[in-house]
């Protein structure tokens, strides 16, 4: 339709549009069939334009494949030579592309039509597929808009806007053959203009009849011959416009200077995208959705688009220069229940009673679910679920960024962060992507044991007394009516009284319990009735005969799971609005009985089998535990990993606006003045007992020159052994939690007492409440807040630019170091005081 060089027709020169005259714009109405067949000048409200780094690469995609592009695009003006649906002449294909579902399910199965990727525009979240001129997101499912190639443009108003393709080869053929020339024989008067007229066939419906007026080269008008209206208009009334003016090449800027544009553009989108084109991506973020993805308005890529732009707009106003690496944070969102098709959301409809249906259906989008994620075979589902989409996911970004080399971390909400903490736990090809943990923090491995020995369970041992049976929450066999015998030491009901099979569960007792008696005696290692057998078995059954299992995998009765593997590894989980610590807790994790989260104990008390092998904890290398102070979902982690840690506070997260609130101001500094005093007194307590307990030097003299032989004395040996307990009760704390794996996940063991100022050695942190907010007022509107809050996305925004969350500064190394027994002996992994910590990170403030 263009020629690519300049032709000479007598003295005029003609010469194509460079790349930087064409403007492409896309439709903001969804894409339709009949805005098509219509749409001979778009309404000016209806267009935007791409920003500048996005309408060059469309432009160089277009005369890279022009042939191809232009075969189809007459293909398409083809099948609407009937009509804006074109059926009569192939148009069924259109039909059937509009009326496309646009379902999650679609996204995660592909496109009907064969996937490839386009020209990727807005950011690269869109791509724009040249030969049907449509553009549509990547990542989720959303409508498809209509994509315009602005070559000739009408004026209306201050705004210019793109005219049709087709009208625009008319009006470009004719400036080639430079019809107002006077040689060219085509001039004419018309309301005293000397210009040539060119009509227009290409019009439809209102602007059908219409021509070009070229006057010269520069001026062209676009009008009609007048009616009797226009006549009498401009006889009597002394109406003397011609009509709208006609542009080659797009009008960038006008005489002074400022662009003649306004409604097509949206600075702020335009500024973002020219960015992200020249900035790669150094960082994903997937955001993981919780409860309530049913109810209507719910809509995760809207959510992922707020984190999305809050972190482009703190990025440039909070992030530090040094923390500026030249690259973006790419932020994708996560959905796993929209698609997901459960047998009870049917049945729910059935058998709900007509009365506050409404509500009903309320409580089944979002209270429901959490029940649905405490049964085995939904708890599966909603894992496969949310498991298949984020690899989907993740391919789609590969594909249309394979030179990503950054790291991928997740922000999961409500009861998604449960979900993410089971899929994370079961990942053990990504253990090798993770730091080597230090030996005093690495889970003991596994002692093998005696066929039938007894397990007995000390004071000492990590497995806690009252953890014999755990069937009673864990085991749906042992909720189930059948299980209702006197309890065997493990809980369980007796061997002959179970059915051998499934199929006995139909039969009267007294033939079941004969039936497992009979399968009892003549099942055989391997066969049908011994696996029916190991599902109804106790724990110390299930393992008995079997070698190299430790008692906590014995007594583990976790929901069964099978969790399939990532496609990558993930750098820090953020998890937000949790209740993931109450599940936790249900599983029976508990520090005062020797189960805190971390330790041998609580692994064996996860989900899935790659977990309880493991330390049970996450595939990652920090996690954050972030809530509203009035959130009713968000619960505490730390008092999870040692007992007495809910006396202590969380750490608060930074305002986005700068400064503190004032009651968060009044509660550090009443800290800062406390551990101030207690550092002072503890000083002072300390010389006046050394100068008191300093021996006179005459003794003094006569115990130096005793031989190194002499035994110590009776008191002697008591006060060693006094300032020895006296020294480990002091780290009591950390002896409760010296085996446990946790602090891998938060940057070190941190100062575990003293104010709350740094995030390194904590999990738990605090948004701050306005000063005057009401709990009850917030408690339901608190726990959607998290996407479009400013606050959390500074958070996540330190968090993936390895900053301190809570001050914005590079973490600080070495505060993990061990403290040694002052008379010798085993190192107690005990971290320095809030004194000596502060003091070596040159008067801080530590946590």
């Amino acid at each position: 339709m263009h020629t690519t060089v300049p032709s000479v027709q007598g003295e005029w020169l003609y010469a194509p549009l460079r790349e930087d005259q064409i403007r492409w714009f896309w439709l903001t109405v969804p894409f339709s069939l009949k805005n098509i067949y219509q749409l001979d000048i778009p309404h000016r409200a209806e267009v935007l334009r791409f920003c500048n780094a996005d309408n060059a690469s469309l432009e160089r995609s277009y005369r890279a494949q022009t042939t191809a592009v232009e075969r189809a695009w007459w293909e398409e003006q083809a099948q609407f030579a009937t009509g804006p649906t074109g059926k009569e002449q192939g148009g069924d294909k259109l039909a059937e592309d509009e009326e496309a579902s646009l379902t999650w399910q679609d996204h995660v199965l592909g496109d009907k039509a064969e996937e490839g990727v386009g020209v990727l525009v807005r950011s690269g979240h869109f791509e724009v597929d040249l030969k049907r001129r449509r553009m549509k997101p990547c990542y989720w499912p959303a409508s498809q808009h209509r994509v315009l190639r602005g070559s000739w443009f009408l004026q209306k108003g201050t705004d210019w806007v793109p005219l049709k393709e087709t009208v625009a080869d008319e009006l470009e053929e004719a400036y080639r053959s430079g019809v107002w020339l006077p040689e060219r024989g085509r001039l004419s008067n018309f309301h005293g203009l000397q210009g040539a007229r060119v009509n227009l066939l290409t019009l439809v419906n209102e602007m059908k009849g219409m021509f070009a007026l070229f006057v010269d080269a520069e001026t062209v008008y676009l009008t009609k011959d007048d009616s009797a209206f226009t006549w009498l208009s401009r006889k009597f009334m002394d109406v003397t416009d011609i009509g709208p003016r006609l542009c080659r090449g797009y009008p960038n800027l006008s005489s002074d200077g400022s662009s003649p544009v306004s409604s097509q553009i949206n600075a702020k989108a335009e500024e973002a995208d020219d960015a992200a084109a020249v900035q790669p991506i150094g960082r994903l973020l997937y955001v993981v959705h919780g409860i309530g993805q049913n109810l209507s308005g719910s809509n995760i890529a809207g959510d992922a688009a707020a984190v999305r732009n809050n972190l482009y707009d703190l990025a440039v106003e909070q992030l530090p220069e040094e923390a500026r690496d030249g690259m973006r944070t790419e932020v994708l969102p996560v959905q796993w229940r929209k698609h997901l098709a459960l047998d009870v959301d049917v049945i729910a409809e059935a058998i709900m009673p007509p009365g506050v249906r409404q509500l009903r259906s309320m409580l089944h989008a979002t209270a429901v679910e959490v029940l649905l994620s405490l049964t085995p075979l939904h708890a599966q589902d909603m894992l496969d679920s949310l498991i298949s989409f984020i690899n989907v996911q993740h391919s789609k970004f590969l594909a249309r960024h394979p030179d990503f080399k950054g790291n991928v971390s997740i922000m999961a909400h409500s009861l998604g962060s449960v979900l993410m903490w089971d899929i994370l736990c079961n990942q053990p090809h990504l253990q090798a992507h993770l730091h080597e943990l230090a030996p005093s923090i690495r889970p003991a491995p596994p002692q093998p044991q005696e066929a039938g020995a007894s397990m007995p369970v000390s004071p000492h041992s990590s497995i806690s007394p009252d953890l014999v049976d755990l069937s009673p929450i864990t085991s749906p066999s042992a909720r189930s009516p059948l299980n209702s015998h006197p309890a065997t030491p493990f809980g369980s009901p007796p061997k002959a009284s179970r059915p051998s099979s499934m199929q006995d569960l139909n039969k009267p007792p007294e033939q079941a319990a004969s039936a497992g008696t009979a399968g009892a005696a003549g099942s055989t290692p391997g066969s049908s009735d011994d696996r029916q057998e190991r599902v109804w078995s106790a724990p110390e059954q299930r393992s008995a005969g079997a070698t190299g299992t430790t008692q906590a995998q014995q007594l583990a009765l976790s929901t069964p799971v099978d969790v399939k593997p990532l496609d990558f590894a993930v750098d820090q989980l953020i998890i937000v609005g949790s209740p993931l610590a109450l599940f936790l807790a249900l599983r029976r994790v508990n520090p005062a009985q020797g189960r805190g989260l971390g330790t041998p104990a609580a692994a064996a008390l996860m989900q899935g089998a790659s977990a309880r092998a493991g330390d049970g904890l996450p595939a990652v290398r920090r996690v954050y535990n972030l809530y509203h102070p009035f959130d009713p979902v968000g619960y505490r982690m730390e008092p999870l990993i040692k007992a007495g840690a809910e006396k202590r506070r969380p750490v608060y997260a930074s305002l986005a606006s700068g400064g503190r609130r004032l009651h968060v101001g009044l509660t550090e500094l009443s800290e800062d003045v406390s551990a101030a005093t207690h550092w002072v007194g503890k000083t002072f307590k300390d010389k006046i007992m050394r100068s008191s307990s300093k021996p006179p030097i005459n003794a003094q003299s006569k115990a130096e020159g005793n031989s190194p032989g002499t035994p110590p004395t009776p008191q002697e040996e008591e006060d060693a052994a006094a300032e020895d307990a006296a020294f480990r009760r002091s780290a009591s704390a950390d002896l409760s939690t010296s085996q446990s794996a946790v602090w891998r996940l938060t940057d070190g063991r941190g100062s575990q007492t003293g104010p709350s100022r740094l995030a390194a050695g904590r999990m738990d942190f605090l948004l701050q409440c306005g000063n005057v907010e009401n709990p009850w007022l917030s408690a339901m509107s608190s726990h959607f807040a998290y996407w479009a809050s400013p606050d959390v996305g500074l958070f996540v925004l330190r968090a993936l630019h390895g900053l301190d969350v809570r001050t914005g500064s590079p973490l600080l190394e070495g505060l993990g170091e061990g403290l040694t027994s002052p008379r010798g002996g085993t190192p107690l992994t005990s971290p320095k005081s809030s004194a000596e910590a502060a003091t070596a990170a040159g008067s801080k403030n530590l946590l």
